[in-house]
């Protein structure tokens, strides 16, 4: 018996390390992928801003009107670069076990509201991408940083814009009980039920059809910023019976006032 006993554990303690050697495996491959994404992300906007500039500099573009398109080409891609940038910045900070560097304020719902839709059309405007917002007058306040909310709201619908293929997007925001609910919901084909957790995870991009591009941290940076304020977000399926829904889900102030009371 005590031969046998010695043979199992040594055979669990094999499959412990096999396992673990595969995980760190699988974990150096998608990072190698990441870097390899990352790589392309940031030579991109780059090579456009360059030729952006290149053309305006050379005296190219004669008319006032090819002359603004051109200015606000090299503002979009500068703001895509700095939004790459920054979730580069963030996941490197929370790699080294540092939490997010939030400055909150508390805020009205409704003027939130007002600043989120006014980035967003702002936003779709710049990407050419179909944006419809759906926003409910609602009460009550939140203590959040504006331009984390911000940026994650840009990456949900950069998101969007990835994968709804020929269709846009909805932009809603309303009040649920002790909670704020800002969704994005997309045209695309949607999210398998069993991939849904892992859409968060870094460095996962899920195989698709759809030759969507991204560095795979988007996501979980959306994940961090909401959990970071207390919140979560949640992927559903759309509404019309395609496509996803995230919802960024983050405590009403009041909700938290009177738990820290209780």
């Amino acid at each position: 018996w005590a031969l046998l006993a010695v043979a199992v554990l040594t055979a669990g303690a094999s499959l412990a390390t096999f396992r673990a050697l595969r995980r760190g495996r699988r974990l150096a491959q998608l990072k190698s992928a990441f870097v390899a994404n990352v790589s392309h992300e940031l030579r991109t906007p780059l090579a456009s801003i360059l030729m952006l500039a290149e053309n305006l500099e050379a005296g190219r573009v004669a008319d006032e009107a090819g002359r603004v398109r051109y200015h606000a080409l090299i503002r979009r891609e500068a703001e895509r670069l700095r939004r790459l940038v920054a979730d580069v910045l963030d996941f490197s900070r929370l790699e080294r076990g540092k939490g997010l560097e939030l400055r909150r304020e508390a805020l009205d719902v409704d003027a939130l509201a007002a600043g989120l839709r006014e980035e967003a059309l702002a936003w779709a405007q710049r990407a050419g991408f179909e944006l419809a917002i759906d926003v409910e007058p609602a009460d009550g306040r939140v203590e959040v940083d504006p331009d984390a909310l911000r940026r994650s709201v840009v990456n949900l619908l950069e998101n969007a814009r990835k994968h709804s293929g020929e269709g846009g997007a909805t932009l809603s925001l309303h009040v649920v009980p002790d909670e704020l609910v800002v969704a994005v919901e997309d045209a695309g084909r949607g999210v398998p039920e069993e991939a849904r957790a892992r859409v968060f995870e870094a460095f996962t991009r899920l195989e698709r059809d759809d030759g969507a591009a991204g560095t795979g941290l988007g996501l979980a940076i959306v994940r961090e910023i909401a959990r970071a304020h207390g919140g979560d977000v949640v992927l559903r399926p759309g509404s019309a019976g395609r496509g996803a829904r995230f919802e960024l889900r983050l405590p009403l102030l009041q909700a938290v006032e009177e738990e820290v009371t209780a």
